[in-house]
């Protein structure tokens, strides 16, 4: 007979619960970093992980090959701009020696990036303006002044000059008004008593030059004066007559009766080439052509407007022959 001995040293032991201690939180603090620091690096592993698993389209991986391809052409220096691989040609190979060549003859140190030693900065009158507030000052108080006044500050200006002889940047003249550039500046002397009439040439204005004046015509005009066969005494002599009218007048207006519609277009071209207002008024069956000047300043240009149709048709025949 066998008896069995109860122990309870060897009774088995159900085990359902076991002490962690990384499940207690012995500081609020620690427990904090502890938990922003597996965030951070779960966003970093992600950022990395992410664009190796992502699978791309052949159209994506085509538009990123083309975006290498520029960011390493813009990038690659002494290649003479010619993307370099294996299945280049004798051409292409000696371009990039002969860039790598002349790379090779300069320091890295004179190499300009933003193409600097190109395009120099050149520290002129009229940028001098924006970088002094009182040059600034200066030119706004003198371009708020009528012509007359300017015409008058730019004369006296010139007389001292000629019985002085200080170079023209230099002069002073009242109201604070310097000018600041060696090149005098370019304006009718036409009414000016004080400038000697022979270096009038000199100042003219490329605003009243006959090339200037003639695109000032609409289209329309243009076609009419572009004809091989035009009145060139007409306008030569309506020129003439218009320019003494409001030379003497520059309030005046000039009126006359022209029956033909097509002369009538010669006068309006005449009239848009001198910068003048031009209507025509029908009264009691007549054709009157009025002209007015709508600006407080009558300029004339250079050259009348027959003798500039009479040069361009020269200058079109001689390119014609050659």
């Amino acid at each position: 007979m066998v008896i069995r001995k109860n122990s309870d040293a060897l009774k088995p032991i159900k085990i359902e619960d076991t002490i962690n201690y990384g499940d207690f939180a012995f500081s609020d603090s620690d427990g904090e970093d502890s938990a922003v620091d597996i965030e951070q690096e779960q966003k970093e592993l992600q950022r990395i992980i992410c664009p190796l698993l992502k699978q791309y389209t052949n159209r994506q991986k085509r538009c990123l090959t083309k975006s290498t391809y520029k960011n390493s052409y813009a990038a690659e220096l002494g290649t003479d701009g010619v993307h370099i691989n294996n299945q280049m040609g004798a051409r292409k190979w000696k371009r990039v020696q002969n860039a790598q060549f002349f790379m090779s003859l300069t320091s890295p140190d004179d190499i300009c990036y933003d193409l600097s030693d190109m395009v120099p900065t050149i520290t002129t009158a009229f940028s001098q303006l924006f970088v002094d507030p009182k040059k600034m000052e200066q030119w706004n108080n003198f371009m708020a002044k009528d012509e007359v006044e300017q015409n008058k500050i730019i004369a006296k200006l010139r007389a001292r000059k000629q019985n002085t002889g200080i170079p023209f940047g230099e002069l002073e003249i009242g109201e604070d008004f310097v000018i600041y550039s060696n090149v005098e500046p370019t304006l009718d002397t036409s009414d000016l008593a004080d400038v000697d009439p022979k270096l009038s040439n000199s100042f003219r204005n490329p605003a009243f030059k006959g090339s200037a004046c003639f695109d000032r015509i609409n289209g329309k005009l243009k076609k009419a004066l572009s004809k091989s066969k035009i009145p060139i005494d007409f306008i030569d002599s309506t020129d003439n007559k218009i320019r003494h009218v409001f030379e003497d007048d520059k309030n005046a207006v000039w009126i006359e009766n022209i029956q033909s519609s097509q002369y009538r277009l010669y006068v309006h071209a005449i009239a848009q080439y001198n910068s003048l207002q031009c209507n025509t008024i029908e009264e009691n069956d007549n054709k009157l052509v009025e002209i007015r000047n709508t600006k407080p300043f009558y300029i004339p240009p250079y050259t009348t407007l027959g003798s500039f149709i009479i040069n361009r048709n020269k200058r079109d025949v001689c390119q014609s022959r050659s």
